[in-house]
């Protein structure tokens, strides 16, 4: 069991459970130290986002020396397949983006908003509906990838383990493969189990991942959602010595659309599909 300080100063148990286990090896937690740094409150204000003085938290956080992005604009998006099982999968058709993320997270609708088709990605308020990878083709040239949520309370334990190994063999085993994009709720504190995706994405992997903070023009909590991410920012450096990319979005607004289809854009540039894995 482990001792978490919240960022209040209180103390909370965590005991890692079967929904934990999608993205971690055995006996993988969050290292144990998640001692909170400091988060300031920002001010609280309607539409805050739309206040110059926050425009620039809200720009991604990209790797330097990217190919400038080409032909980045979604002008089609079809529907390929559902698969519950990695002998299922489609049959390889070009780069795969891979979306995953705590139920509810937002991952269909982001896939919605990316290619403005609100209709494309099933979305519900009912957390857990996405219970297998979903592929979707974009432009005939490469493809999104909707995988199941962690952190599903109401699915049965046998329920997750299943989903939750057949994600996972699918992120160490699919060559097509060329990002995983962790969806991160901004408006609510980041759950133990965030910070165990983050760390078994950072150590564990072998895949070039960023992180997509959903969510932005809502909040849940206490805590503002620029703090949120800021803090989850900051616990993934300390947890992993890694500074993951991250993209700020809102499906109900668009914000960050346009971001993150051009670093998609060029991620495609750069991606070359290996010969073999580790």
């Amino acid at each position: 069991m482990l001792q978490l300080l919240r960022p209040n100063g209180l103390s909370s148990a965590f005991v890692p459970t079967v929904s934990a286990g999608i993205l971690l090896q055995d006996g993988l937690n969050c290292k144990a130290f998640l001692h909170g740094l400091p988060r300031n409150r920002s001010e609280d204000a309607e539409n805050w986002f739309e206040l110059d003085e926050h425009k620039q938290s809200l720009a991604p956080n990209l790797p330097p020396g990217l190919p400038a992005p080409v032909d980045w604009e979604v002008k089609q998006a079809v529907f390929v397949k559902s698969s519950s099982d990695v002998a299922d999968l489609p049959s390889p058709i070009g780069p795969e983006f891979a979306f995953i993320g705590h139920s509810n997270v937002g991952k269909s609708s982001i896939v919605n908003l990316l290619t403005l088709n609100p209709n494309l990605a099933k979305c519900s308020k009912k957390p857990g509906r996405t219970k297998t990878i979903n592929h979707y083709l974009i432009n005939r040239k490469w493809l999104m990838v909707d995988c199941p949520g962690y952190g599903d309370a109401i699915a049965s334990r046998e329920q997750r383990l299943a989903w939750h190994e057949f994600t996972k063999e699918y992120f160490l085993s699919r060559r097509t493969l060329a990002h995983i994009f962790l969806l991160i709720d901004a408006s609510r504190d980041p759950s133990p189990i965030d910070f165990d995706a983050a760390v078994w994405l950072a150590q564990d992997s072998h895949r070039p991942w960023s992180i997509i903070y959903t969510k932005l023009d809502c909040r849940v909590g206490i805590q503002h959602p620029l703090d949120n991410m800021h803090y989850f920012n900051n616990m993934v450096d300390e947890l992993t010595r890694v500074k993951p990319a991250y993209v700020p979005t809102s499906a109900r607004k668009g914000i960050g659309r346009e971001a993150l289809l051009k670093y998609i854009s060029s991620l495609r540039q750069q991606f070359r599909m290996p010969l073999v894995f580790k």
